[in-house]
């Protein structure tokens, strides 16, 4: 994480710089995040000020279907189940709950993702003592993306049995929000 922070009586800014990998419980799993941000303001007459704020956040994790599955799968499998054939490609299994779990982890296809974006803008206008103007303009969107992918197994003993129908799946879902604030403030004391 990375910052930067300055200004003077005129503008002031603040930006920052992050980024996050860290690995999953089970392999081949994990969470990488980037982060972003920007704030300013700006004193463009004694009596009036703008800002802008922007916030960005991109996130990715690789995880199993199920962690409490794949570690009583793993707890659960007889010493002598086949993780490997002779050739050196993994071993389905029965299926997810009985099956080798190393098969089941996901890989790089099944991974789910978020992106948000904020930003504003407005101001404040000191119209008279004790009257002040603030407009302010927002937006917020938020992006989320999911894909899963089951892998073929055994679905009972012996190579007749192969369940193959190999489901995938794909989630989208897009936020969007638009906000618009005026906000006149009378003081008298």
């Amino acid at each position: 994480n990375i910052g930067l922070t300055g200004g003077n009586d005129k503008a002031t800014f603040n930006a920052n710089l992050g980024y996050l990998s860290n690995q999953g419980i089970a392999i081949t799993t994990g969470f990488k995040r980037l982060t972003f941000n920007l704030n300013g303001t700006l004193k463009v007459r004694d009596n009036v000020s703008v800002f802008g704020r922007m916030l960005f956040t991109n996130s990715v994790s690789n995880q199993v279907y199920s962690l409490g599955n794949i570690f009583f799968t793993s707890i659960a499998a007889p010493k002598t189940s086949k993780v490997y054939f002779e050739d050196g490609t993994l071993a389905p299994g029965l299926g997810r709950g009985l099956g080798n779990p190393l098969y089941h982890l996901p890989n790089r296809n099944d991974q789910s993702g978020t992106e948000n974006l904020a930003l504003s803008t407005g101001g404040r206008w000191d119209i008279l003592p004790g009257l002040s103007f603030e407009p302010q303009l927002s937006l917020y969107r938020v992006t989320d993306e999911g894909r899963t992918f089951q892998p073929s197994f055994q679905n009972g003993a012996g190579p007749a049995n192969l369940n193959t129908t190999r489901s995938a799946t794909v989630t989208n879902s897009k936020w969007f929000q638009t906000q618009a604030d005026a906000v006149l403030t009378y003081v008298k004391s």
